[in-house]
């Protein structure tokens, strides 16, 4: 009996804290929110995705023409928009003009490469939206970033096209198959399943591969999984107010479905962002406070952990084991992991330490990237305070209180030349 109570109070602490988990998740993700200028990157990814719809199109019919299924993928166009005909219409037109304008003229080449521009402006656009929520400062080079986002604009439609090829093969057989069977209803279910985990996976391949840090596969797969439900009740939400479309129309005419079409694109950015807030918060989730910002943390601390951190990561590369990751920084240290982030791009920036090659799927880790044996506290110090000095290198402060800043520079001048991986010695 004892063991069965004990039992019971042992379930009723776990259910406990997993709500409280689960609170301090929402509570983590509704602060990012506000933090990471959501709505901002909101609005210029939803300008840049009218620009870059119409070649996106274009692309994605050129592919599925060749693999002979652009009527299907039509009609998965017209499924969108099943209350406005004619917007689907006049889109699928548009893109089927570009296609057959590519066959000639200069003017028309400049046109496509300017096209193109917009969908690459879109992916620069969301990987730094990433990145902000991920509180990464360092981006991928521009070679790295070239590569990576023509490999998109042209495998990704080829991809697309092999996936609905592979749905509508599948769907016409197992339709076939049940029309002499009473499982009619059970196939509709199951593609309307496959269509669900379809888009799962690649919100969760956006959330790994986006972000230029390392993102674990769970953390991903929760994002997308939250933001597939999003989609679709976005979607649902659509639907019902297309049904009465009819009443804007007296309103705004024809522009009534352009108007309704920018709120939808607007709403699913802001899900596919919240969506990143949610695997940023659930990877991080151990250590974090809902109270405090990393932007108004006192100059002092910043310092303080500053060098701290440096001498951990000088410590491991003495002791020659795995170099640490900013999770393990966090742990050691008791500090929120945006805080750790945050000082450790300030140490990049001033190239103390740099980010080492990590092929498994832990994550990101950090390496010195100076001789321990000639780091100083005054030269990791004077390397902090100069950070940035150039872009305010033209600051002059009036003449006649220039003895007096003299003064006051020899006094903040850090002449402590005791070695960074030395600290924990006592003279």
């Amino acid at each position: 009996m004892k063991v069965k109570i004990n039992n019971f109070f042992e379930k009723i602490k776990t259910s406990r804290e997993y709500f409280e988990k689960q609170i301090l998740l929402v509570l983590m993700v509704y602060k990012n929110y506000n933090d990471s200028q959501t709505k901002l990157w909101t609005a210029s990814l939803t300008y840049y995705s009218i620009l870059a719809i119409v070649p996106v199109i274009a692309l994605t019919l050129g592919v599925t023409k060749g693999f002979g299924i652009d009527s299907f993928f039509e009609e998965r166009i017209y499924s969108l928009i099943p209350e406005s005909k004619e917007g689907a219409m006049m889109i699928i037109d548009t893109s089927k003009k570009l296609i057959d304008s590519t066959k000639g003229s200069v003017l028309t080449g400049v046109g496509v490469v300017i096209l193109l521009w917009s969908i690459i402006k879109l992916l620069l656009m969301l990987e730094n939206a990433f990145n902000r929520i991920w509180k990464v400062k360092r981006n991928r080079s521009i070679i790295r970033r070239m590569i990576d986002y023509v490999a998109i604009v042209f495998l990704g439609p080829i991809f697309f096209a092999i996936v609905l090829t592979a749905i509508s093969f599948f769907s016409y057989k197992l339709r076939t198959l049940s029309s002499d069977f009473a499982y009619g209803h059970l196939v509709t279910f199951f593609l309307n399943l496959a269509g669900f985990a379809i888009i799962i996976l690649l919100f969760t391949c956006i959330y790994m591969i986006i972000p230029n840090t390392k993102v674990k596969f769970k953390s991903a797969l929760v994002a997308g999984v939250a933001t597939t439900v999003m989609f679709f009740i976005l979607k649902f939400i659509f639907f019902h107010v297309q049904a009465s479309i009819a009443k804007y129309n007296a309103i705004y005419g024809s522009l009534s479905f352009i108007l309704i079409f920018l709120i939808w694109v607007q709403y699913i950015w802001m899900s596919i962002l919240v969506g990143a807030q949610i695997s940023f918060s659930s990877q991080n989730l151990e250590k974090y406070s809902v109270y405090r910002s990393s932007e108004k943390m006192p100059i002092k601390l910043k310092k303080e952990l500053s060098i701290l951190v440096v001498y951990f990561i000088s410590k491991r590369f003495h002791e020659g084991r795995i170099p640490y990751s900013s999770r393990e920084l966090s742990k050691i240290l008791n500090v929120e992991i945006p805080v750790i982030r945050d000082i450790i791009n300030d140490l990049e920036e001033i190239e103390i330490i740099n980010e080492i090659a990590n092929n498994d799927n832990d994550d990101d880790r950090y390496q010195i990237s100076v001789d321990p044996s000639v780091l100083t506290l005054d030269m990791l110090l004077n390397k902090i305070e100069d950070k940035n000095w150039v872009l305010y290198s033209d600051v002059k402060i009036n003449e006649k209180y220039q003895n007096l800043l003299d003064n006051i520079d020899k006094d903040l001048v850090y002449n402590d030349s005791r070695l960074i991986k030395d600290i924990d010695k006592t003279d």
